[in-house]
């Protein structure tokens, strides 16, 4: 019996498959606690290894310090159940999107002849000014300003199409450059070219 215990949920899931869960142990008489480790398994118990959690808030504080064990940086991300998979999958998303963009960099490099590893290095030194991009995107799409761009949807769009320019020449693959020059594409067709990049956000709704 599990009643009156906390029930924590570490696999990698969807909210909804949080919400589900949460309720299949709320019914057993147990509190419910979804969790996402933002880690590899050497990464595992750690002081910085950040974990997502969410649900019952007595259940998070009950456990708090056996979660500690896993990971030091601990997020708790509020009530809903639903919450640390949310936040889990938006950040793989940004990972994986960058990722697969390094990776055409890396075949735009390897067509050139140039070192991989440098640019692995290069976006590791930049990567707070890249980060700060991402953030003033998020406030743009949080408060809905899509006006006054520093380099518009229809800019960001031209240098989209010389990747892909660049692809045919070299003999390379253009997929992940074309997907997103298509994205662009929809959008300025929509009437967001003068708009920030954010803007697509409105395509993709």
């Amino acid at each position: 019996m599990i009643s009156g215990r906390v029930l924590l949920e570490l696999t990698t899931g969807t909210p909804q498959d949080a919400r589900t869960a949460e309720t299949w142990v709320q019914a057993l008489g147990a509190h419910y606690l979804d969790g996402a480790l933002l880690a590899t398994p050497r990464q595992i118990g750690k002081p910085d290894t950040p974990i997502f959690l969410s649900g019952d808030i007595a259940a998070y504080e009950k456990g708090e310090a056996i979660l500690k064990v896993l990971g030091g940086h601990l997020m708790y991300m509020g009530a809903a159940a639903g919450a640390a998979a949310a936040w889990d999958l938006a950040i793989l998303s940004s990972l994986f999107g960058l990722i697969t963009g390094f990776l055409q960099g890396a075949r735009i490099f390897e067509s050139e002849k140039l070192d991989v590893n440098a640019l692995g290095d290069m976006i590791n030194n930049i990567a707070p000014v890249l980060g700060e991009m991402v953030r003033h995107e998020g406030a743009v799409i949080s408060t809905g300003n899509f006006g006054l761009p520093e380099s518009s949807l229809k800019t960001c769009a031209v240098s989209l199409a010389l990747m892909v320019k660049q692809a045919a020449e070299s003999g390379i693959t253009g997929e992940v450059p074309g997907f997103i020059l298509q994205l662009m594409n929809r959008g300025i067709k929509a009437g967001y070219g003068e708009e920030q990049l954010g803007a697509l956000i409105k395509v993709m709704r």
